[in-house]
């Protein structure tokens, strides 16, 4: 079975990430905020899950043994993960660049969900 995956594209400071608070707040919506930091070794700990701290848990989904992951089903396989000890249905990345889900979305159904930013607000930003 193929896992949804709401893939939210866009620049940086262009409400992302609140946009996937606020999705993620719902019980049936998995919020992995920027998937890509948790690739790496040492970024992987239960205490940045803002999922697990919803319902008050330890954290059983950024575990050491996802850095072994074959990427081709990263999303997937977190996918999994929320929906088998969470319940969610929906999962949700803010990574922003189509290049972080090159490659790694096989298993998934993929919804691009694409903010814009007007170009004055963007350039201000810097």
């Amino acid at each position: 079975m193929n896992r949804k995956l709401a893939a939210i594209l866009g620049p940086n400071y262009c409400g992302s990430t609140y946009a996937g608070y606020v999705l993620g707040s719902h019980d049936d919506v998995g919020f992995v905020s920027e998937s890509v930091r948790f690739n790496r070794e040492n970024h992987v700990r239960g205490d940045d899950c803002i999922n697990c701290e919803k319902r008050g848990k330890s954290c059983h989904i950024w575990t050491p043994d996802l850095i072994g992951t074959d990427p081709a089903v990263w999303f997937k396989t977190i996918a999994d993960r929320f929906s088998e000890r969470l319940g969610t249905n929906l999962l949700v990345s803010t990574d922003k660049y189509a290049k972080a889900y090159d490659g790694k979305t096989e298993g998934c159904d993929v919804f691009p969900v694409v903010f814009f930013r007007e170009p004055i607000s963007f350039v201000s930003t810097y």
